[in-house]
């Protein structure tokens, strides 16, 4: 999967991001995306524009997660497709792209309709949370009152 990184950002993020916050929002959704990936086990590349127009930096490599910076997202990205298996998928919604990834046959979403995507993803990882959190098994209770001999009739207050 190849990631046009700002155009999903302002997809997920909308109005929200403004000068003052685009790095840190850039490093929360490439956190989420991390987390994507490595839970869908899918190699993924994000690609930002540079700031300044110095070419390409590979900023890092994580399991399954590469985040580039180029000096042009769009180009580096239409380049990389003609190296993508036919299976893979694209997300912007830059028109070029969506034609380059297209022409290769390749899967194309929207930066909206994965951000749709990323949603669902989110909130099912919410509710496995939620469901961890619920309390201790009878194993874990066990375990617990052995290790304050206690016996099932013994008050939490005797350990205060």
């Amino acid at each position: 999967m190849i990631i046009d990184g700002y155009n999903l950002l302002f997809a997920f993020y909308g109005d929200r991001v403004t000068g003052n916050n685009v790095d840190s929002m850039r490093e929360d959704l490439v956190e989420l995306l991390k987390t994507f990936a490595n839970s869908k086990k899918r190699e993924t590349m994000i690609v930002f524009d540079r700031k300044n127009n110095l070419g390409i930096s590979r900023v890092s490599r994580e399991q399954f997660v590469e985040i580039i910076f180029a000096k042009s997202a769009d180009n580096f990205i239409i380049k990389e497709i003609d190296n993508l298996i036919p299976t893979a998928q694209v997300i912007s919604t830059d028109n070029e792209i969506r034609k380059s990834a297209e022409a290769k046959n390749c899967e194309c979403l929207t930066s909206e309709d994965f951000v749709k995507e990323l949603k669902i993803f989110i909130n099912e990882e919410l509710s496995m949370n939620d469901q961890k959190l619920v309390g201790l098994s009878d194993v874990d209770v066990d375990y617990w009152q052995r290790y304050f001999n206690m016996n099932g009739d013994d008050s939490i207050d005797k350990l205060i």
